[in-house]
């Protein structure tokens, strides 16, 4: 198994304090009446990319202030298990760090099946409320729960390459091939100088793609990269439960709190919010807040965010596919992909391929393939 939690979605659990995923560290700190401001000094002083060393000595340097902290990362050989005050483990059902006096740690033996619960002690009743969006980097919770994310394998298929392809690729090359014959002592106007195609931002670093490896997923916790889109723009029909959380009209319980909505009269229109989220084979969560445009190197604009993802057999075309958030509803629509989009159908054990330029609407759980790579749809309040 590898050293970092690529391979695992999160599910956070209702409660005060703050959780965070990092590539090789995933840690819970719970808040008090009195540790909110160490805990905020800890995500400061943690940066963007800690390894689990670090997360480790700071937490023992803010041990007081603190008050209780638990973490699980990979130590350089294994997986280990670290905290202090109220906090506990759970491997696979069976709690494999208890709370004790002061500073202590646990070795964990972990695999493509393990289940791993990071919790107060009073968070033991509690189970994940919606799943991990990774660009949160730290987001409000109790505790989180991580497990292996179950993605149907995208079908198999021949892999050609479309003209538009062809023509993105020849253009790179020529680019390159013209780079390379440049005068370095030329001077250049502004009028002709060109900007790389796209960087991507990792932490606070920012790398044009020659310097990434060969291989690349995306970083943990991700970021957004387009600007995010105000809610304010996208307002749906809906009603309130007792506790301020926004539902559909047809809604009986609340999709959060699980209230009754049976006495609610009053409908309102307001931003939409959050409908779920989509989990990448690699691990990348997002949250449905906005529509986006995914593929290689797709066109954003106001409506759609532009998300990139990769594929080492390359089967991702450059604009492959949208998905979209209509009212209450999450659809996929295949922009002409070269390698075309599917829904996995559960039933009859087979993929369904969307024709192009038709969208589908999807149900909560659908895995959805773009080429070979995939990602599962979860919605909030719907199972």
């Amino acid at each position: 198994m590898s050293s970092n939690f690529h391979s695992y979605s999160g599910g956070i659990h209702r409660g005060p304090g703050a959780v965070a995923r990092f590539a090789n560290v995933c840690l819970v700190t719970p808040g008090f009446s009195d540790n909110f401001d160490a805990i905020d000094e800890f995500y400061e002083r943690l940066g963007d990319d800690p390894t689990f060393e670090e997360v480790l000595q700071l937490a023992e340097v803010l041990i007081a202030e603190l008050e209780s902290f638990v973490a699980v990362g990979h130590n350089g050989e294994s997986f280990e298990a670290a905290g202090f005050g109220e906090m506990e483990v759970v491997l696979n059902g069976e709690v494999v760090l208890k709370q004790e006096p002061g500073f202590h740690s646990a070795l964990l033996s972990l695999d493509e099946s393990s289940v791993v619960t990071l919790r107060a002690v009073s968070d033991e009743g509690q189970v994940p409320i919606e799943p991990y969006d990774l660009r949160l980097g730290v987001a409000p919770g109790g505790g989180i729960t991580l497990a292996p994310i179950s993605v149907t394998e995208p079908p198999e298929q021949e892999l050609p390459v479309s003209e538009e392809d062809k023509e993105v690729d020849q253009e790179e090359s020529a680019l390159s091939v013209g780079d390379e014959m440049a005068d370095p002592g030329a001077d250049h106007d502004d009028e002709t100088f060109e900007e790389p195609d796209f960087i991507l931002e990792e932490g606070k670093e920012i790398y044009q793609i020659s310097d990434l490896p060969e291989v690349r997923f995306q970083p943990l916790p991700s970021t957004s990269q387009a600007k995010i889109k105000s809610q304010e723009s996208d307002l749906v029909v809906g009603k309130y439960c007792s506790r301020e959380h926004f539902n559909p009209v047809d809604e009986q319980f609340c999709r959060i709190c699980k209230v009754s909505l049976e006495h609610i009269e009053e409908i309102s229109n307001a931003p939409r919010p959050t409908l779920g989220f989509i989990i990448f084979d690699d691990g990348s969560t997002y949250g449905l807040d906005r529509s986006y445009t995914v593929g290689r190197n797709p066109d954003g604009d106001e409506t759609f965010e532009a998300l990139r993802i990769y594929s080492d057999a390359e089967t991702i075309s450059r604009n492959h596919a949208e998905i979209r958030l209509t009212d209450w509803d999450v659809h996929v629509k295949d922009l002409g992909s070269t390698n075309g989009t599917f829904i996995w159908d559960n039933k009859n054990e087979s993929w369904s391929q969307i024709a192009e330029g038709s969208d589908e609407k999807l149900k909560a759980g659908t895995t959805v393939a773009l080429g070979r790579r995939a990602f599962v749809y979860e919605s909030i309040g719907q199972r």
